[in-house]
């Protein structure tokens, strides 16, 4: 078993460890081209709708995923659409960004289980929730864009694939030992004392590497602790947080990662939202969820 108790000898300091991590990801976790690219047209104001429409026809599974998401019951459209073009005009072309992300976030996320108990398609089940439940208290809070919510909540454990990806027999013997573990540790603690730095720092690492948007990566970076975020995307990391929090209530894919049970007072009043709130976004989560498996049966 692990020493969770201190630090291995030879453990390097964060940011060595997130450089010298980040430097072997290219051809184990890299987002596709295509993902990436439709993410820098939202960006380019002087970018064409052909433009969109090129590059998501260049990945059949997007297409599929966006025609699928026009058609559900959501929209409750009289009739199928079947044209990518109606469907994107409907969809909006950041609402297609996210489905782009999303859809390459999964694919990194759908990989061989380890032993010691850790599923990395509980994470990617774990993180619909959180993806879900922020939109809807964003929607609530009026603090920021409910999809941006989402995406946000997509992205917020993507750390831990890759710590699980580049770090991998290492990863595997710190999710075995959390589970025999006597004294009380967070899931963060034991990263940092085994791989040298926390989901965290790596997550950020990535999206910063993947050039994703700045509010992204301070989600990625300061989920647990939102209020240590800057100010202009603290509202995206606090309601990650709240997000994290109910998920992990809900025992909603793997909640290891999670450390708190309860939401400081100071968070929910930053994002003026009240328990009521969080009791009727939790009854909406299960709802959405039960909607999205039946949508894919």
């Amino acid at each position: 078993m692990i020493d969770l108790g201190r630090i291995p000898e030879g453990t390097p300091e964060p940011a060595p460890v997130i450089a010298w991590t980040l430097d072997r990801v290219n051809n184990l976790a890299a987002l596709p081209k295509v993902a990436m690219e439709i993410m820098s047209l939202v960006d380019d104001e002087q970018a064409l709708a052909a433009d969109f429409y090129n590059k998501i026809e260049q990945d059949p599974a997007l297409t599929s995923r966006i025609l699928k998401t026009v058609n559900s019951s959501f929209f409750g459209l009289p009739g199928e659409v079947d044209s990518l073009q109606q469907a994107v005009t409907m969809l909006g072309f950041t609402s297609v960004r996210n489905l782009a992300v999303a859809g390459s976030c999964h694919r990194l996320f759908m990989v061989d289980a380890l032993a010691g108990g850790f599923h990395p398609s509980e994470l990617w089940s774990h993180s619909v929730a959180v993806a879900t439940a922020a939109s809807l208290l964003m929607k609530r809070s009026r603090r920021g864009r409910p999809d941006q919510a989402y995406l946000a909540g997509i992205i917020h454990d993507i750390g831990v694939i890759i710590e699980m990806q580049i770090h991998r027999e290492e990863f595997a013997k710190m999710i075995a030992a959390l589970s025999l573990d006597r004294e009380p540790i967070t899931f963060r603690d034991a990263e940092a004392r085994i791989l040298g730095a926390t989901h965290e720092d790596f997550g950020a690492g990535i999206c910063r590497k993947w050039q994703f948007p700045k509010f992204l990566v301070d989600v990625a970076g300061t989920h647990h602790d939102p209020l240590s975020c800057e100010e202009d995307t603290l509202p995206f990391s606090a309601v990650v947080h709240v997000a994290d929090v109910m998920a992990a209530r809900l025992g909603i894919g793997f909640t290891g990662t999670v450390e708190t049970d309860e939401v400081d007072p100071r968070i929910l009043q930053l994002l003026q939202l009240s328990q009521r709130d969080l009791d009727e976004v939790a009854d909406e989560l299960l709802a959405a969820l039960e909607e999205s498996q039946a949508m894919s049966n």
